[in-house]
């Protein structure tokens, strides 16, 4: 697998393909480049996101040497929404995503509706494999005493989110209005004048969960773009894993889950009522908690069938492959 290690989101894709290992099949994880010559004895060649024009160029020698191509992509890169800052907008990189579907053999991605995108952009086929959260991922939550701290884990690609809903002014209201109200930001800096306010700009991995386990509320502001509606829904499960109730918009990925999941849906315009409720109801949030761990447990219980999801997509690039070369 290839894989860019600044891309949190590569985890949930990397860690179920390690466990392959233990179904007899060798697993090699790259977070660098490599060469044709250091990949053109393995099988398959597992992509995660890459579609640059040396990538691109890599894997027409790849496939010409007999392996197999699997491209995997959890985000509607070639959406073309220009309200959202860092997307592939260039029609060179839209077109670069787009032989990509065409080159590999098989595309992976854990959304039903960004499946459907890439089939009708060219993928010869396109399978979805949710994003996984490991075993290890979840921790005893930390609140303190008196304090309700209220967290978003958010990318800059959640900057159009933050300006559409005016997140960052509702949370600045809502320190106003409780004394005891913290905020955190996990990524994207909410440049709140609050010694209640604190970001963490980057964060490894592995220490994800402990600094989750702080949060009474965890909030997933998305605006209704094509590319949020193409989301999985990871976010919420790490906040219910480590035991933060939370808030999320009524769109996209979210728009099916509620109470059982731990959380609550909120309109566009409800925001600051949402808000209001949870910070004010103690119980209401453990409630909701309980509710959210039960459910993250019980999609983690379910790593053999993802595993399985992994394999049968590796196994079918490698069919595919096959049958071209033989042909």
């Amino acid at each position: 697998m290839i894989a860019h290690p600044e891309q949190v989101n590569g985890n949930y894709r990397s860690l179920p393909l390690q466990h392959l290992r233990e179904r007899g099949h060798f697993v090699h994880v790259e977070t660098g480049s490599l060469s044709f010559g250091e990949l053109a004895d393995f099988d398959v060649a597992h992509i995660y996101r890459f579609a640059n024009r040396e990538l691109r160029g890599l894997v027409r020698q790849l496939r010409e040497h007999g392996v197999a191509i699997v491209w995997d992509n959890d985000d509607d890169m070639a959406s073309g929404d220009d309200r959202r800052r860092g997307a592939l907008r260039s029609q060179s990189e839209v077109a670069g995503v787009r032989e990509m579907l065409s080159l590999a053999h098989v595309v992976t991605t854990p959304s039903q509706l960004l499946a459907e995108t890439y089939r009708a952009g060219g993928a010869r086929e396109a399978l979805v494999v949710d994003n996984f959260l490991p075993a290890w991922f979840s921790h005893r939550p930390e609140t303190a005493a008196g304090e309700v701290r209220v967290g978003w884990v958010a990318s800059k690609e959640h900057r159009d989110d933050l300006e559409a809903l005016g997140i960052a002014d509702l949370l600045a209201a809502a320190l106003e209005r409780h004394p005891a109200l913290h905020v955190e930001s996990v990524g994207i800096h909410l440049k709140l004048r609050s010694d209640r306010y604190r970001n963490t700009m980057h964060l490894p991995f592995d220490r994800l969960p402990a600094r989750l386990a702080r949060f009474d509320i965890g909030i997933a502001p998305l605006a209704d773009t094509p590319f949020n509606r193409a989301r999985s829904t990871v976010k919420l499960k790490e906040y219910a894993s480590c035991g933060a109730a939370w808030l999320a918009s009524a769109t996209g990925p979210y728009r099916d889950l509620g109470a059982t999941e731990g959380g609550l849906l909120v309109p566009d315009d409800g925001w600051a009522d949402a808000l209001d409720r949870l910070i004010a109801d103690r119980r209401e949030r453990q409630k909701l908690a309980a509710s959210g761990n039960k459910w993250a447990q019980s999609q983690m219980a379910n790593r053999e069938a993802n595993v399985t999801s992994w394999e049968h997509a590796i196994v079918r690039a490698h069919e595919l492959a096959g049958a071209a070369v033989a042909a």
